[in-house]
């Protein structure tokens, strides 16, 4: 156990082979900073400064603890039972890399809790909580789950043309390059958004109040939505593959993202930028091509089979998707 953790703070410690930009500090900083005065002259903060302060540092332990979580149980405590299924090809990430993540990530939190309380103030406030109710037997279950799927289906539209967005030359270079600085990412990585990113990113998760304000919907929404986010994209920066081998062979359930399918965008950066689903990605043409052929490989590992081959590649930029998308 002792050597464990000695290898582990000689790994955490060692420079990042891909380096971080000068910026870091005073840029997740200035994000934080920004977000604070939007919070503090919003009206509500006059009247309960405590609370809002207090919840805007709830959503800041909400990531600590998926992030710390996460990395804990699958980079720690499963790796050896998950070693075939580890994506990155780092042991264990830089401490830089660690910092520089939570760091962003932290400034997102306060990005998200000051612009989301803005929009609600300005854009919707009591457009939503007409159509709320409380006894799940006022509607039947299936209409429950439809509309938690709807939810993230339309949040997941609005993600996937607001990424094609961000992988424009202007925003990918002075923006959305932020997040890619992780190219082997970590449960850390999940929120690493430059600050303007991040303001857009809140935007775009306020496409769920669509589905709030066209239908009936029970209190409970949006509590599983924020879950459901934070799990699902937990996932997407694991580094290890937690979907069974069928996965993308069972028809409805292959319609969602596996682990190794947001890994594979990190890694080839145009491609693959579906957050939940692939939908987009199959019917836009901009997911690649061998991705399914590269899951299988990865269970071929799991299996025993190893051969130079077996390594999931990393290819750049020159991965093909399966109708060559310019964004």
């Amino acid at each position: 156990m002792r050597m464990r953790i000695s290898e582990m703070r000689r790994r955490l410690l060692a420079p990042s082979a891909a380096g971080r930009s000068p910026t870091t500090v005073w840029l997740a900083a200035s994000g934080i900073l920004s977000a604070l005065v939007l919070l503090s002259i919003h009206p509500s903060f006059q009247q309960a400064p405590d609370v809002r302060l207090r919840f805007a540092c709830l959503k800041v332990f909400e990531y600590l603890l998926f992030a710390i979580a996460f990395f804990a149980l699958f980079w720690i405590v499963l790796d050896s039972l998950l070693v075939r299924r580890k994506l990155s090809r780092d042991r264990w990430p830089s401490l830089r890399q660690v910092l520089a993540e939570t760091a962003f990530s932290v400034s997102s939190q306060f990005v998200f809790i000051s612009v989301n309380l803005w929009i609600s103030e300005l854009v919707m406030p009591g457009l939503a909580t007409s159509n709320r109710y409380s006894d799940l037997g006022e509607h039947s279950y299936a209409y429950y789950a439809a509309t938690i799927f709807l939810m993230f289906f339309v949040h997941d539209t609005f993600f996937y043309w607001f990424h094609r967005l961000m992988h424009g030359p202007f925003f990918f270079r002075w923006i959305h390059k932020t997040h890619h600085e992780s190219r082997n990412p970590t449960p850390f990585t999940t929120f690493h958004f430059h600050p303007l990113e991040a303001v857009l990113e809140a935007i775009a998760g306020k496409a769920t109040f669509l589905v709030l304000i066209a239908m009936p919907w029970h209190m409970s929404m949006p509590i599983i939505w924020v879950l459901g986010m934070f799990v699902f994209n937990s996932i997407g920066h694991l580094g290890y593959e937690i979907y069974p081998s069928w996965w993308h062979r069972v028809p409805l359930l292959s319609m969602k993202t596996t682990a190794l399918h947001h890994y594979m965008h990190h890694q080839r950066v145009r491609g693959n930028y579906g957050l939940y689903f692939r939908f987009w990605d199959r019917l836009c043409g901009t997911e690649f091509e061998d991705f399914e052929e590269r899951y299988n490989i990865l269970f071929a590992r799991d299996l025993g089979e190893s051969s130079p081959a077996s390594r999931v590649p990393d290819s750049g930029r020159d991965g093909k998707v399966t109708k060559r998308a310019e964004h």
